[in-house]
């Protein structure tokens, strides 16, 4: 008897759109966080930290370094 063998285990599956689970919490994270920052600071300055918590969100939810996600390589960073 023969088994088919799963291919592209290390990818994640894409739950919403081309999105997986991961990435779009971390956008879903920042658009609550710009939504917060709208209510309480001013105009110029929720542009400012918007664009700064939307660009993070960005390269932690996208940019993989050989292989490893942004996450895992801040971790390391730190330890």
């Amino acid at each position: 008897m023969q088994f088919q063998v799963p291919q592209f285990i290390e990818a994640e599956d894409r739950i919403i759109g081309p999105l997986s689970l991961r990435q779009f919490g971390y956008l879903c994270l920042a658009g609550v966080f710009s939504a917060i920052l709208y209510f309480t600071v001013n105009i110029v300055a929720w542009v400012l930290f918007s664009i700064v918590l939307v660009s993070i969100a960005l390269v932690v939810g996208f940019v993989k370094i050989q292989g490893q996600d942004m996450i895992r390589i801040g971790t390391a960073y730190v330890r």
